[in-house]
């Protein structure tokens, strides 16, 4: 089974776990636009409801998938360390991307007020100093 690797300070990074959640939602967006695809063929006199369905399923996908992602990370600043939670609006419009230690979101640390690429950390249980209320 493959493991995420820990960091100096022992939270987590994402790694491959990660990268199987990711290749596993890029099936489901290809299987779900091959249906689109038959089903648009056989039945194209009514293209427009089922485009609205794929539509209807694809934003429902993705606020799954940010809710999950707003549960399960945490975001630490680079300059002063402080660990924080964000709310689902801002994980959901915020700039993230990888990078060789997992990933990063661009972000304002609520302690030292710097706007940075935070790095995005697996929530841990012993995570004392999270702001569960932030929202900008």
């Amino acid at each position: 089974m493959l493991k995420n690797k820990k960091s100096k300070n022992g939270s987590s990074t994402i790694k491959t776990n990660q990268i199987k959640i990711f290749l596993g939602l890029i099936s489901y967006f290809i299987i779900l636009i091959g249906v689109f695809i038959i089903l648009l063929w056989l039945f194209s006199d009514i293209w427009l409801v089922w485009l609205v369905i794929l539509m209807g399923i694809i934003v429902f996908s993705i606020i799954l998938l940010v809710n999950w992602h707003r549960q399960n990370f945490t975001y630490k600043c680079e300059f002063c360390e402080y660990e924080f939670r964000i709310s689902f609006l801002l994980d959901l419009l915020s700039p993230h991307g990888p990078n060789r230690k997992g990933g990063w979101k661009y972000l304002k640390c609520p302690k030292c007020n710097k706007r940075s690429k935070v790095a995005v950390i697996k929530n841990s249980t012993n995570i004392s100093r999270i702001d569960h209320n932030l929202t900008g």
